[in-house]
């Protein structure tokens, strides 16, 4: 079994920032974005915050996900 992958919380966040900031999120949601998926990812064995950033971004490339939208 591969061993799992650390990351620092404050890198995690940035990143998930500047993801979010790509996508033109307003910046209210992005705060409130990158809160969640990182304390969720903190808190379960199982990351679903950072791990659900692969599915957003294959429907971003689809345009079927559109954060920025209101």
């Amino acid at each position: 079994m591969a061993e799992p992958h650390r990351i620092l919380k404050e890198a995690l966040r940035l990143r998930l920032r500047g993801i979010s900031t790509a996508w033109s999120m307003a910046e209210a949601v992005i705060e409130l974005s990158v809160e969640v998926m990182t304390e969720t990812d903190l808190r379960v064995n199982d990351p679903y915050g950072i791990g659900m950033m692969p599915i957003y971004a294959e429907m971003h490339r689809h345009g079927d996900y559109s954060p920025g939208s209101q």
